[in-house]
């Protein structure tokens, strides 16, 4: 069984109209942030085992409605795996967060 899918007939009734949400949200250019933002090649991704609808783009940078009805980054540490909406999540970039940056930091300072 394929894990992720954008395969539409695959979604079902709740995920296509999240799905749908979603859409016109991107056609309205409706971001929670200016560092929000995806770039080109998005598509619209169903991931079966979660029940998560989102956008992705070619650089595997995805997007999601948040509680406020608008468009956020999901992002994850390339270290940790921590993840979340950029809001919720504190980041020092867009690959790693806070916590893994100052750890890092402070192992280059020990060296």
């Amino acid at each position: 069984m394929t894990l992720i899918t954008q395969d539409l007939s695959r979604f079902g009734y709740q995920p296509l109209t999240v799905a749908a949400k979603l859409l016109k949200a991107y056609a309205q250019a409706r971001w929670a942030s200016n560092a929000d933002q995806l770039g080109e090649e998005v598509a619209l991704v169903f991931n079966t085992h979660s029940g998560l609808v989102f956008l992705s783009d070619g650089e595997f940078n995805a997007a999601v409605l948040n509680d406020t009805g608008v468009l956020e980054n999901w992002l994850a540490c390339s270290i940790c795996g921590a993840e979340g909406l950029r809001s919720e999540v504190n980041f020092f970039d867009d690959v790693t967060c806070q916590t893994c940056a100052e750890q890092e930091a402070q192992s280059l300072t020990n060296t």
